[in-house]
Protein backbone atom coordinates (compact mmCIF):
# COMPACT_ATOMS: atom_id res chain seq x y z
CA UNK A 1 0.00 0.00 0.00
CA UNK A 2 1.22 3.44 -0.67
CA UNK A 3 1.67 6.06 2.05
CA UNK A 4 -1.35 8.16 1.02
CA UNK A 5 -3.73 5.20 1.25
CA UNK A 6 -2.24 4.17 4.59
CA UNK A 7 -2.67 7.68 6.03
CA UNK A 8 -6.20 7.86 4.65
CA UNK A 9 -7.07 4.44 6.11
CA UNK A 10 -5.55 5.41 9.46
CA UNK A 11 -7.49 8.70 9.55
CA UNK A 12 -10.72 6.88 8.67
CA UNK A 13 -10.16 4.36 11.46
CA UNK A 14 -9.58 7.14 14.00
CA UNK A 15 -12.68 8.96 12.82
CA UNK A 16 -14.77 5.79 13.14
CA UNK A 17 -13.44 5.19 16.63
CA UNK A 18 -14.34 8.74 17.70
CA UNK A 19 -17.83 8.37 16.21
CA UNK A 20 -18.33 5.06 18.00
CA UNK A 21 -17.30 6.56 21.34
CA UNK A 22 -19.53 9.59 20.77
CA UNK A 23 -22.42 7.39 19.67
CA UNK A 24 -22.05 5.20 22.74
CA UNK A 25 -21.97 8.26 25.00
CA UNK A 26 -25.13 9.64 23.37
CA UNK A 27 -26.78 6.23 23.66
CA UNK A 28 -25.87 6.04 27.37
CA UNK A 29 -27.22 9.52 27.99
CA UNK A 30 -30.48 8.61 26.29
CA UNK A 31 -30.74 5.35 28.28
CA UNK A 32 -30.01 7.20 31.52
CA UNK A 33 -32.63 9.85 30.76
CA UNK A 34 -35.19 7.15 29.92
CA UNK A 35 -34.44 5.26 33.13
CA UNK A 36 -34.69 8.43 35.24
CA UNK A 37 -38.11 9.15 33.72
CA UNK A 38 -39.19 5.52 34.19
CA UNK A 39 -38.01 5.61 37.81
CA UNK A 40 -39.92 8.79 38.55
CA UNK A 41 -43.12 7.26 37.14
CA UNK A 42 -42.48 3.98 38.93
CA UNK A 43 -41.96 5.71 42.27
CA UNK A 44 -45.16 7.64 41.81
CA UNK A 45 -47.05 4.44 40.98
CA UNK A 46 -45.70 2.45 43.92
CA UNK A 47 -46.34 5.33 46.29
CA UNK A 48 -49.90 5.77 45.03
CA UNK A 49 -50.76 2.08 45.21
CA UNK A 50 -49.19 1.63 48.66
CA UNK A 51 -51.07 4.69 49.91
CA UNK A 52 -54.34 3.28 48.55
CA UNK A 53 -53.56 -0.03 50.28
CA UNK A 54 -52.83 1.76 53.58
CA UNK A 55 -56.10 3.70 53.34
CA UNK A 56 -58.01 0.45 52.81
CA UNK A 57 -56.32 -1.15 55.81
CA UNK A 58 -57.45 1.61 58.18
CA UNK A 59 -60.94 2.01 56.75
CA UNK A 60 -63.77 2.57 59.22
CA UNK A 61 -65.68 -0.45 57.93
CA UNK A 62 -62.73 -2.81 58.37
CA UNK A 63 -63.56 -6.43 58.96
CA UNK A 64 -66.39 -7.17 56.57
CA UNK A 65 -66.17 -9.11 53.31
CA UNK A 66 -66.55 -6.00 51.16
CA UNK A 67 -63.64 -4.39 52.98
CA UNK A 68 -61.50 -7.52 52.57
CA UNK A 69 -62.28 -7.48 48.84
CA UNK A 70 -61.20 -3.84 48.55
CA UNK A 71 -57.95 -4.61 50.38
CA UNK A 72 -57.26 -7.51 48.03
CA UNK A 73 -57.98 -5.31 45.00
CA UNK A 74 -55.52 -2.71 46.29
CA UNK A 75 -52.94 -5.48 46.75
CA UNK A 76 -53.55 -6.57 43.16
CA UNK A 77 -52.73 -3.00 42.06
CA UNK A 78 -49.56 -3.04 44.16
CA UNK A 79 -48.60 -6.38 42.58
CA UNK A 80 -48.85 -4.92 39.07
CA UNK A 81 -46.44 -2.14 40.00
CA UNK A 82 -44.03 -4.54 41.73
CA UNK A 83 -44.02 -6.71 38.60
CA UNK A 84 -43.17 -3.70 36.45
CA UNK A 85 -40.18 -2.89 38.64
CA UNK A 86 -38.98 -6.47 38.78
CA UNK A 87 -39.25 -6.84 35.01
CA UNK A 88 -37.29 -3.67 34.21
CA UNK A 89 -34.29 -4.62 32.09
CA UNK A 90 -31.39 -2.71 30.56
CA UNK A 91 -30.73 -0.54 33.59
CA UNK A 92 -27.93 1.93 32.77
CA UNK A 93 -24.75 1.43 34.77
CA UNK A 94 -25.14 4.75 36.56
CA UNK A 95 -28.47 3.56 37.99
CA UNK A 96 -27.57 -0.07 38.84
CA UNK A 97 -27.18 0.59 42.56
CA UNK A 98 -30.48 2.50 42.73
CA UNK A 99 -32.24 -0.32 40.91
CA UNK A 100 -30.78 -2.89 43.31
CA UNK A 101 -32.30 -0.94 46.21
CA UNK A 102 -35.59 -0.76 44.35
CA UNK A 103 -35.61 -4.55 43.88
CA UNK A 104 -34.89 -5.05 47.59
CA UNK A 105 -37.79 -2.74 48.41
CA UNK A 106 -40.01 -4.73 46.07
CA UNK A 107 -39.31 -7.86 48.11
CA UNK A 108 -40.82 -6.13 51.14
CA UNK A 109 -43.82 -4.95 49.16
CA UNK A 110 -44.20 -8.46 47.74
CA UNK A 111 -44.23 -9.88 51.25
CA UNK A 112 -47.12 -7.56 52.13
CA UNK A 113 -49.02 -8.59 49.00
CA UNK A 114 -48.63 -12.28 49.80
CA UNK A 115 -49.10 -12.24 53.56
CA UNK A 116 -51.76 -9.59 54.19
CA UNK A 117 -54.77 -11.60 52.99
CA UNK A 118 -53.76 -14.59 55.17
CA UNK A 119 -53.14 -12.38 58.19
CA UNK A 120 -56.50 -10.65 57.78
CA UNK A 121 -58.47 -13.83 57.28
CA UNK A 122 -56.97 -15.26 60.49
CA UNK A 123 -56.93 -11.92 62.31
CA UNK A 124 -53.29 -12.66 63.09
CA UNK A 125 -51.94 -9.51 64.73
CA UNK A 126 -48.41 -10.90 64.96
CA UNK A 127 -48.36 -11.47 61.18
CA UNK A 128 -49.72 -7.96 60.61
CA UNK A 129 -46.93 -6.60 62.82
CA UNK A 130 -44.35 -8.57 60.78
CA UNK A 131 -45.84 -7.15 57.58
CA UNK A 132 -45.55 -3.65 59.01
CA UNK A 133 -41.89 -4.24 59.91
CA UNK A 134 -41.14 -5.58 56.42
CA UNK A 135 -42.83 -2.56 54.88
CA UNK A 136 -40.70 -0.24 57.04
CA UNK A 137 -37.59 -1.95 55.67
CA UNK A 138 -38.98 -1.66 52.14
CA UNK A 139 -39.52 2.07 52.65
CA UNK A 140 -35.91 2.37 53.85
CA UNK A 141 -34.68 0.60 50.69
CA UNK A 142 -36.88 2.88 48.59
CA UNK A 143 -35.35 5.93 50.27
CA UNK A 144 -31.88 4.58 49.48
CA UNK A 145 -32.89 4.11 45.85
CA UNK A 146 -34.19 7.68 45.77
CA UNK A 147 -30.90 8.93 47.22
CA UNK A 148 -28.93 7.04 44.55
CA UNK A 149 -31.08 8.43 41.74
CA UNK A 150 -30.67 11.92 43.13
CA UNK A 151 -26.91 11.43 43.40
CA UNK A 152 -26.69 10.33 39.76
CA UNK A 153 -28.82 13.22 38.56
CA UNK A 154 -26.61 15.70 40.46
CA UNK A 155 -23.52 14.16 38.87
CA UNK A 156 -25.10 14.66 35.43
CA UNK A 157 -25.71 18.38 35.94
Amino acid sequence: MNKVKTKSLFATMIMLAVLMVFGTACSNQKAEKEYAEWYENYRSDIEDTMFAFAKKMVAIDAGNDEWLGSVEKSLFDVQKVIDEGNEKKNVPGAYKKAHEYLLKANKGYQYAVEETPKALENLDLESLDNISKRLDKAYDQTAKADDEVEKVSKDKE
